[in-house]
């Protein structure tokens, strides 16, 4: 089975939550990158949408396995909320997880099984996604990260009902401005996207708050630079220390192991992570931590990654780090045979201009 890979205009990516989209040129397809200069990752929270991974679940064996494997840990009600349940179910943190983490780990599978050469060497991902990045990189196998998430979504969702808090995204907005709201507020850093984003967490009023005066401040550029963030808790901040002896037990109870596949990258300060030991303190700092994939990025690019594929329906870390990825950007599609529908995006890719 051969696998399509299909051209992306720089600007968007082909495919919306809904799964419609356009059919790009298709390109020839190079040998694939030296494992060193070649990095994967996985996504965070927010992506998610109700019917997400049932479709390649139709038509992957692999993909499917690993769908009915997160339903038997999760519990019999995951399946029946991620395919066809209300966006507010899927929006609680111990569904929202799971079904994120699930995701990319059916579509590896995927990737597997009509033979894609990812021959990626390096490992990360945007806030949850470093989790899913674990599983990547072979130190734990889909039922062990499975189980491990499962554990991180109950233990915030237990964190976030002892003080409800919320997070809010800010694009393009001066740091000043930000840096007094943040007092008036008593806000924290969760997040830094890019060098034009960051996710800010806080009380849930607080952050309710703090969005109506930074849209009395903005006026008419609020709606495109600032808005609250449909997921349940303030991750990567001193909300979630309510999380932190829970998600301790669990980390441990998954005996995880070395990289197998090459080294990740953490998130909270973009280092090498290459022992299993590394990668069970960075679990636990970036509970209650502010994380940064710009960083991480810039460190990619200091370490000569050339090549980098995003698992997830949109390309939404390449997209986020434009001015970053000068190159070429693909979307990886799988087969399918006698369908009349849009593309069936399991992947993208960037590889940096020559």
């Amino acid at each position: 089975m051969t696998a399509l890979r299909e051209r992306l205009p720089a600007e968007r990516a082909p495919m919306d939550k809904g799964g419609q989209g356009t059919i790009f040129d298709r390109v020839k397809v190079p040998e694939p990158a030296s494992n060193m200069t070649f990095a994967m990752l996985g996504q965070g929270q927010g992506g998610q949408y109700v019917g997400m991974g049932e479709r390649l679940a139709n038509v992957s064996p692999a993909a499917a396995d690993v769908w009915n494997t997160a339903g038997r840990i999760i519990g019999p009600h995951f399946l029946p909320i991620v395919r066809g349940g209300t966006k507010e179910q899927l929006g609680e943190t111990d569904i929202t997880q799971p079904a994120i983490v699930a995701d990319a780990l059916a579509r590896q599978a995927a990737l597997k099984e009509i033979d894609v050469p990812i021959n990626a060497g390096i490992y990360t991902g945007l806030s949850l996604g470093f989790v899913t990045a674990v599983a990547f990189s072979g130190a734990a196998d889909a039922e062990k990260i499975l189980t491990l998430v499962k554990a991180r979504g109950d233990a915030t969702q237990t964190a976030n009902a002892i003080e409800p808090s919320s997070m809010m995204v800010l694009t393009g907005v001066d740091e000043q401005m930000v840096e007094d709201v943040m007092k008036e507020f008593d806000l924290a850093l969760c997040l830094e996207n890019s060098d034009q984003q960051r996710v800010y967490g806080g009380a849930r009023g607080k952050i309710a708050d703090a969005i109506a005066k930074l849209s009395g401040i903005l006026g008419t550029d609020a709606a495109k630079k600032v808005r609250e963030l449909s997921i349940g808790g303030a991750f990567h901040s001193r909300f979630m220390q309510p999380a932190a002896a829970m998600y301790r037990e669990a980390i441990k109870r998954a005996n995880i192991g070395d990289p197998v596949n090459g080294r990740l990258i953490g998130i909270t300060d973009a280092s090498s992570i290459t022992t299993a030991e590394a990668i069970e303190e960075e679990l636990l700092r970036q509970l209650t931590e502010p994380v940064s994939m710009r960083r991480v990025l810039e460190q990619m690019n200091r370490d000569g990654i050339t090549n980098i594929a995003e698992l997830g329906n949109l390309p939404t870390i390449i997209n986020m780090n434009r001015s970053m990825f000068q190159g070429e950007k693909e979307s990886i599609v799988y087969p399918q045979e006698n369908d009349d529908g849009p593309p069936l995006v399991i992947a993208h890719q960037w590889r940096a201009a020559a």
